[in-house]
């Protein structure tokens, strides 16, 4: 079977830093990576295979800090803001809209792909909104910690049934899937420098 590929990815951050002494620093991003609908090489139909699939699947800077998704069929913008109210502490806030490219191609998943192809699917991926600090203790310590919340949008809602009914033994169960709920991450890192 010939499978020819083209994909492509986009990434775009500005910055600017305020010369002041807590050193204000807004930045504006926008990442772009092609999807596709039918990803099987051995689909006569696929006469062309568009999904962008990166090597190193974390992207944070601009897909948000809880790393659920990769550049893959996703359309994300946004800003971060942060300052340094003290010498060696940093503090962060960052906001991503996060999108598919293809209504019918996979959702990114950060470990692997949710395939999405039997339906289309609403556009929207998602919010994320992460807080971060940082604090350079000395030249050998270091400490990072923060809150992140996903704010799930229809893309996500799609991928999930509201209710499944399971039969088990002579009853017939109903179990409910979640998939609006929002995801909570808080994280405190630890960093030794040798």
């Amino acid at each position: 079977v010939e499978n020819k590929h083209f994909a492509a990815a986009y990434n775009v951050m500005l910055g600017y830093e305020i010369p002041v002494v807590t050193s204000p620093t807004i930045k504006a991003f926008f990442l772009s990576a092609s999807g596709d609908p039918n990803r099987s090489p051995v689909d006569p139909a696929n006469v062309e295979h568009t999904a962008y699939l990166p090597l190193f699947p974390t992207r944070h800077v601009m897909l948000g800090r809880m790393d659920i998704f990769n550049q893959s069929n996703i359309w994300s913008t946004g800003f971060e803001l942060s300052l340094t109210p003290y010498e060696g502490v940093t503090v962060e806030f960052q906001y991503s809209y996060l999108s598919l490219v293809d209504k019918y191609g996979d959702i990114p998943g950060g470990h692997g792909m949710v395939t999405n192809r039997l339906y289309p699917s609403r556009m929207d991926i998602g919010n994320e909104i992460d807080l971060s600090a940082f604090w350079d203790v000395n030249a050998n310590f270091a400490l990072g910690g923060g809150y992140s919340v996903l704010l799930p949008g229809g893309a996500i809602e799609d991928q999930v049934r509201p209710e499944r009914e399971v039969q088990e033994g002579d009853q017939l169960q109903t179990y409910v899937y979640p998939g609006g709920d929002p995801a909570h991450w808080f994280w405190l890192q630890a960093d030794f420098r040798f």
